[in-house]
């Protein structure tokens, strides 16, 4: 980044914030890297009374209700698979298969997350 001022190179950050929380909140995390190759480290996973953004509204949480995971080693290669809450139960989704499920809290494959906005 360059200051607009003096026009040296300065060290810079990138912020986001939002306005009002949305229904659904859908966070895609960054797994690869520019080259193509996937990230591997863990990512902890909040399940319940996630706050999306404490300084719009502390008392709104969100709860985890889907997960698309990538199992793989590059963009190129690799397998999607999803597992939802429907009913107050999580299903895991790998093609034609659908088997009965729980989160994991950590995962090294999560690649999107998707919470719901909970009631108030």
């Amino acid at each position: 980044v360059q200051c607009r001022v003096c026009h040296k190179k300065a060290g810079g950050s990138k912020t986001l914030g939002l306005r009002s929380t949305p229904k659904y909140a859908i966070i895609h995390l960054k797994r690869f890297t520019s080259e193509s190759d996937k990230v591997k480290c863990f990512v902890r996973i909040p399940l319940k009374n996630f706050n999306l953004d404490p300084k719009i509204n502390p008392a709104q949480l969100y709860e985890l209700v889907g997960i698309v995971d990538h199992e793989g080693t590059s963009t190129n290669t690799g397998h999607y698979t999803a597992t939802c809450k429907r009913d107050g139960r999580w299903y895991h989704f790998s093609d034609a298969k659908v088997m009965c499920s729980t989160p994991a809290e950590t995962s090294m494959r999560a690649y999107i997350l998707i919470y719901k906005k909970q009631e108030i």
